[in-house]
């Protein structure tokens, strides 16, 4: 009997998703991911970016770096927060770092973030990260 082949990690949704780096390389990658997935995904090089982005589009997530020129990503996430909209307060905002220190996971949470994962991340960490806020 054949071994039942795992399931395609695809999203059947027309969710948006906002990805928030300035590293080229990990945008290169990370977006690689998201599209194979079938999600819909815009790039912000930084955090006022994001900012802009977030105003204009309803995006399903964020995925936020943390480290980044001209704003960061707990700042972009506490204006983001502080927005009057419901949507705004509801919108899912995940840290991408490459730091490895749980302090920094506190203060992700702190600045209204929901979630962390720690780069390099492996594929299935983000999709299952991702499938906690966004419906497949």
């Amino acid at each position: 009997k054949a071994a039942a082949k795992p399931a395609t990690l695809v999203f059947n949704t027309s969710t948006k998703v906002l990805l928030v780096d300035d590293n080229a390389i990990n945008i290169l990658i990370a977006k690689r991911f998201l599209t194979k997935w079938k999600l819909d995904v815009d790039v912000a090089k930084n955090g006022q970016e994001a900012v802009d982005m977030v105003k204009e589009t309803d995006y399903g997530l964020v995925l936020m770096d943390i480290n980044m020129p001209e704003m960061d990503g707990y700042e972009a996430t506490r204006i983001i927060r502080s927005w009057e909209a419901q949507k705004y307060q509801l919108l899912p905002i995940v840290a991408l770092t490459a730091s490895v220190f749980d302090a920094l996971k506190y203060q992700a949470i702190a600045a209204g973030m929901n979630d962390y994962l720690s780069k390099p991340f492996k594929p299935q960490e983000l999709y299952d990260l991702i499938k906690k806020y966004i419906q497949a």
